[in-house]
């Protein structure tokens, strides 16, 4: 499941900061242990402890990944109760190979990930042409 906050504290020279702060106040709350190396990377133990949730943040987009999606749901669910925020669409495709895809928006790119291919694309040319 992909994931985008609705708002930040946009416009103020330390709300990037302010906002991290609180974003990281609620996901320790939640069970959240952030990596020391790589402050976006936070991970949680699934309910039977036999595996991890993974999450990278970015500003406010979150990428939420687990063993099972009714697992990763309800985590979204926990997170969104307590920050507002919106499931981003996704799209599904079959390419010429017959291999299924899923594209969706992530940061300005378009993303397309592949389980049955163990393949993860992403394609900046959207993004480019919005700079010119």
């Amino acid at each position: 499941a992909i994931v985008r906050l609705k708002r930040c504290l946009y416009g103020l020279k330390d709300s990037p900061k302010r906002w991290y702060a609180h974003y990281k106040e609620v996901l320790t709350r939640l069970g959240w242990t952030g990596c020391d190396q790589a402050l976006g990377l936070w991970s949680k133990p699934t309910r039977d402890g036999k595996a991890k949730l993974k999450m990278c943040v970015y500003v406010d987009d979150n990428v939420l990944t687990g063993p099972t999606e009714e697992e990763v749901r309800e985590e979204m669910a926990k997170i969104f109760k307590e920050v507002n925020g919106r499931e981003i669409t996704t799209e599904s495709y079959t390419d010429d190979d017959g291999i299924e895809w899923m594209k969706f928006d992530l940061l300005g790119t378009d993303c397309h990930y592949s389980a049955s291919a163990h393949s993860f694309k992403i394609i900046m040319s959207t993004y480019i042409d919005g700079l010119q």
